[in-house]
């Protein structure tokens, strides 16, 4: 089985271009449903034409109390694509998987700050003006106003390097989920941030990681979302908020604004656009909020008009 498997996961690198940490989480789910099998001898190892569906309802069954609707999905997803693998090399004829329909989610709307939140957290200065503290400073200010402006994952944001970014023309190459590369545009604050800091990093060297930690090596999600956590703190927000939550307030301020909704899917590098819906409610909860607040009507009804 675990020959097959490693087969299953040059499949997925070369043909299907998966990320690496995607591949892993793949290949465990596997593993898991061969050891459920062991234990279970009424059962065919997965690779033998006599595992069927039962196999499969039974194993995502024995997870129901262990583990969330959404990593019970993610199993289910992880047992198509092998048995999809399966069929291609011809290995079997049938793929059981696909007769089961995934678990409903529970979709939690993103969590955003609102526009004041945000120009509060970004305005934030350090208190240090010289040497290392100036470089720091000028550092996180560049990777949230980037993050803001072009919406992008954190993950994006620290994968840059020098020669991903056209200061003049005003965008970024990132490479997204599943490797996929985009180029977004940068707005002209987070532009004049990044222009600042790039002064003080090009004095280090003229190619590698863009964001630098101070060893001068790439600077890690743990640092980032440490740093985010602090700053949230001292800029006086309450809100249990993450560095993410600057990718979902860009794009709901951006629906708030008009923004069409197919070019913000472009924007954020979403592969489905109803990935992308959930901001047209939070942007539809806002304007509610507004109407509710502003509204002759409602006011007079406050009133007791």
């Amino acid at each position: 089985m675990e020959k097959v498997i490693l087969s299953f996961q040059k499949y997925l690198q070369f043909n299907k271009n998966m990320a690496d940490k995607s591949i892993e989480s793949y290949s465990g789910d596997l593993r898991q449903f061969n050891e459920f099998l062991k234990k279970n001898e009424s059962f065919a190892v997965p690779y033998e034409k006599e595992t069927d569906l039962f196999a499969i309802r039974a194993f995502l069954g024995s997870r129901q109390k262990v583990s969330k609707k959404t990593t019970i999905a993610r199993k289910l997803n992880s047992l198509r694509a092998f048995f999809d693998f399966l069929v291609k090399t011809g290995i079997r004829e049938d793929n059981p998987a696909r007769e089961i329909t995934s678990p409903k989610q529970d979709k939690p709307l993103p969590k955003v700050l609102n526009f004041d939140e945000v120009a509060s957290f970004l305005d934030y200065k350090n208190e240090g003006k010289r040497g290392e503290d100036v470089f720091i400073n000028l550092r996180d200010n560049a990777v949230f106003e980037l993050i803001y402006s072009s919406g992008l994952r954190i993950s994006e944001a620290i994968g840059l390097n020098i020669e991903n970014m056209d200061t003049f023309g005003g965008f970024v190459k990132v490479k997204g989920k599943g490797r996929k590369e985009r180029v977004v545009p940068v707005a002209g604050k987070a532009m004049e941030s990044l222009k600042k800091y790039l002064k003080i990093r090009m004095g280090y060297s003229l190619e590698g990681p863009l964001f630098l930690n101070k060893e001068r090596e790439r600077i890690t999600v743990r640092s980032i979302q440490r740093i985010f956590k602090d700053r949230l703190i001292k800029s006086g927000i309450l809100k249990d908020a993450t560095p993410h939550s600057l990718r979902h307030s860009c794009a709901t301020h951006l629906l708030d604004e008009g923004g069409n909704l197919r070019l913000i899917q472009e924007l954020l590098g979403h592969s489905s656009l109803s990935t992308t819906q959930k901001y047209l409610h939070l942007s539809m909860e806002h304007l509610a909020k507004i109407i509710d607040e502003c509204h002759p009507r409602s006011k007079r009804l406050k009133d007791g008009k």
